[in-house]
């Protein structure tokens, strides 16, 4: 049957959160807890926005087909809004039960906006990776900023308290040392 996203973002998203469109799902699912099995697949097009970041995601093409003990990503295809493009794939193999499950799901920014309101302009190229067993596994990922634009807005909000500022090495913040890249440590999934 055909499920709107609407109920899905009312229920799993922050208030200022929307999630839009239409998922339409032919599965059919058997046995056990300890060792489902299902068949079929989702398909569908969603609309992710977040007023908070100013993020504009469009999945135009989903596609996630059950194939026994296993859910595969045959097509996550979207964009930013704009020119950005976000591509996905992967699988979860639910063979040892849900609580055991394997994650290999990776999913790729190109030219893709991540903040866009007057404050913050992010935009550039990354990636995120769900990998691993159970609640072993973990979110990691990076991204490379072609764009980062951050704005201090004149007047702040009344809730923000103001903090006098003292300027201290004025040459050192003009002319920085270099900053050796290093890659952030993964993150468990918990």
């Amino acid at each position: 049957g055909a499920l709107g996203a609407e109920m899905i973002g009312q229920m799993l998203l922050p208030e200022d959160d929307r999630l839009q469109g239409r998922l339409d799902i032919a599965l059919d699912l058997g046995g056990p807890l300890q060792s489902p099995t299902a068949t079929g697949r989702a398909t569908g097009k969603l609309k992710y926005a977040s007023a908070a970041a100013g993020m504009d995601v469009r999945i135009e093409e989903l596609d996630v087909r059950a194939e026994g003990q296993r859910l595969r990503i045959a097509a996550l295809k979207g964009n930013d809004g704009r020119d950005g493009v976000i591509d996905g794939r992967g699988s979860v193999d639910f063979s040892a039960g849900f609580g055991d499950a394997v994650y290999d799901v990776e999913v790729a920014f190109l030219d893709t906006y991540i903040a866009r309101i007057d404050e913050v302009r992010l935009r550039g190229d990354g990636a995120l990776q769900l990998v691993g067993r159970g609640t072993a596994a973990q979110l990691k990922g990076g991204f490379t900023a072609d764009e980062a634009i951050l704005r201090v807005p004149d007047r702040l909000p009344p809730d923000i308290a103001t903090i006098p500022v003292e300027h201290v090495n004025v040459e050192m913040s003009r002319n920085p040392p270099a900053i050796e890249e290093a890659s952030a440590p993964a993150v468990p999934l918990v």
